[in-house]
């Protein structure tokens, strides 16, 4: 049995098992390669992260590992030739071989590369957090700009001398780490990649600080071992140079005699061992980037070939580590197209098998994407326990805002609450890519959706009247197209039989849920179940907070927490809005 330890981290295996199961419906790959990376020393150990059907797609820095196989059509004799030719020219050594049918049931084993055999090896699944305990997260920016007098005939030949100029000066290139006076090249002798974080000197804590040398030199010492216990994002800049046009989506038409200038802004990120060598981290700069230009070019000649337009090609990068725990670098052309741009999309889902229920390679969920906070608390129930000893807490899916009266300099007390809560269900819906605004509509513009609809008339807009459930049921349907489900119950005692439906809407959806009764509304977050006493707690964020947004007070004072039935009116009856979650991507 090998001595090295196969880690296999949880969100491989699941996104696996689901492509096998899924293979013939969603056109997941049936065979491909297993990618992640090594540590070396004493634990001997390789951590498999994903995986992707064609060698060139496994993400910059990481390394083939093995293979993987979907379905009930593979025999050994299948799966040795498939090893045996993504060893090539190595000699010895093992690759990992994973194996889900459609039932996922799994065959984990070993190709062993000199006897051409499989054989036994040594797995575990591991938590993808376990695995980033190795990696730190690393960004290169960089801008190419591409210049030629457009003639038809002559273009190509115009983009490949331009490839290859700039494919010999990154040969030689050097990489200027960010808030630092280091530069760092395939040649940096004796530096390791955590060592880069002691390199770090400029920091915004210190900028205007007057104090000793010594003193502030200890002050650096501390904020550096800092970044590097929160494995802080190191990033670099190379070469960063503007033109004319920026790459925005569109394509333009030509003519010949034209003149192009044109900038193609990329930021590509890596996961890279802490033990890596910063020589190595150099080469991987160089490669991605010469890599990328290849594409762009193939893109662009794919896209020109037959007319005179010719579309400026996007480069994006995403990294959702709980989703798929490694970085995907994607180029995309006409994406204001949004049929052309969808099924961009899917080839990604279907390349890297990441399902295809919730959307993940939209442009306002690239890497770095600032999303419009609005000036509110993100996720305020964190931390929070019910006090319910058994059965297990079911919470609402990803990242919500906490909106409350008296935000964005609008006094609503006493009448906005319901239209608080929608705009938290709204900036759930943002922040997962569901919807693509800036921010959360305001009063007026959600009291304006209704009188669209025809459900209030002309004199609403600007008022302070109150709305419901129903309501925002409307403004959710009309503004965004999410459809949402209904729930009436007589009295606010009757929530207590209603957990199970809430937990499975939390488990299907994910989505938070407004609760309306006499003049109050609520948000619901979460729900707690005892199944052997019937005991139940709701996680409620309450709206009617005027505070300043600080999260210890609103914790202390239960502004948002675990909330028993009676925190309702056993004398009113209320309607609950659950938005329902698309099923796109």
């Amino acid at each position: 049995m090998s001595g090295k330890t196969f880690n296999i981290v949880n969100t491989l295996e699941s996104r696996l098992k689901y492509g096998a199961k899924n293979t013939k419906d969603a056109s997941f790959p049936t065979s491909g390669i297993v990618f992640g990376f090594n540590i070396t020393g004493p634990n001997n150990e390789s951590f498999c992260m994903g995986s992707v059907s064609n060698e060139n797609d496994i993400p910059f820095g990481q390394t083939m590992l093995g293979a993987f196989f979907a379905g009930d059509s593979f025999d050994n004799e299948r799966i040795i030739d498939y090893c045996s030719s993504l060893a090539k020219n190595k000699k010895s050594g093992k690759f990992v071989v994973l194996q889900y049918d459609n039932s996922e049931q799994e065959k984990l084993s070993c190709y062993d590369i000199k006897s051409k055999t499989l054989v036994e090896g040594k797995f575990q699944t591991v938590d993808y957090n376990l695995a980033l305990n190795n990696l730190v997260t690393i960004s290169l920016s960089s801008t190419f700009r591409f210049k030629c007098n457009y003639y038809k005939e002559k273009f190509i030949d115009d983009l490949e001398s331009y490839l290859q100029e700039t494919n010999e000066s990154l040969s030689s290139a050097t990489f200027p780490l960010n808030d630092s006076g280091i530069e760092i090249s395939d040649e940096t002798e004796g530096l390791m990649v955590e060592d880069l974080y002691n390199q770090i000197e400029q920091f915004e804590e210190l900028a205007d600080v007057q104090i000793p040398a010594n003193m502030k030199k200890k002050m650096i010492e501390k904020l550096q071992r800092k970044l590097r216990t929160n494995r802080e994002l190191l990033e670099f800049t190379f070469e960063v140079e503007e033109s004319k046009i920026e790459s925005n989506g569109d394509s333009i038409q030509l003519k010949d005699g034209d003149s192009i200038d044109i900038s193609f802004p990329l930021k590509i990120v890596y996961l890279v061992p802490l033990s890596s060598q910063v020589s190595a981290l150099a080469k991987t700069f160089m490669t991605s980037l010469k890599k990328i230009l290849t594409k762009l070019k193939e893109t662009i000649v794919a896209s020109i070939a037959d007319s005179n337009v010719l579309p400026i090609p996007q480069v994006f990068s995403f990294y959702d580590a709980s989703t798929y725990t490694h970085p995907i670098t994607a180029i995309f052309v006409n994406i204001n197209d949004d049929k052309l741009f969808q099924t961009q999309r899917k080839e990604i889902h279907q390349k890297y098998i990441i399902p295809m229920d919730k959307p993940a390679f939209k442009t306002n969920m690239q890497f770095g994407a600032k999303s419009n906070t609005d000036n509110c608390l993100l996720n305020v129930h964190v931390g929070l326990n019910s006090g319910i000893k058994n059965g297990t807490p079911v919470t609402v899916e990803g990242k919500y805002l906490y909106y409350h009266y008296n935000q964005q300099h609008m006094n609503d007390s006493g009448w906005g609450c319901a239209y608080r809560s929608l705009q938290t269900i709204i900036s759930w819906f943002q922040l997962h890519g569901y919807i693509n605004i800036d921010r959360a509509p305001s009063h007026k513009q959600i009291q304006e959706a209704l009188v669209e609809v025809g459900d209030k008339p002309a004199n609403f807009v600007g008022s302070n009247k109150w709305i419901g459930s129903q309501e925002v049921f409307c403004v959710l349907n009309h503004l965004y197209g999410i459809e949402s489900k209904i729930i009436f119950i007589n009295s606010g005692a009757e929530l207590a039989n209603k957990a199970r439906e809430l937990i499975q809407h939390f488990q299907n959806n994910g989505t938070p849920i407004m609760i309306g009764g006499g003049v109050l509304a609520h948000t619901i977050i979460g729900v707690h179940f005892d199944e052997s006493n019937g005991n139940v707690k709701y996680l409620v964020l309450d709206p009617h907070f005027t505070g300043e947004d600080d999260i210890s007070v609103i914790h202390k004072k239960g502004w948002v927490g675990w909330k028993e039935v009676s925190f309702w009116d056993a004398h009113s009856f209320y309607n609950l809005c659950l938005p329902q979650k698309p099923v796109t991507y």
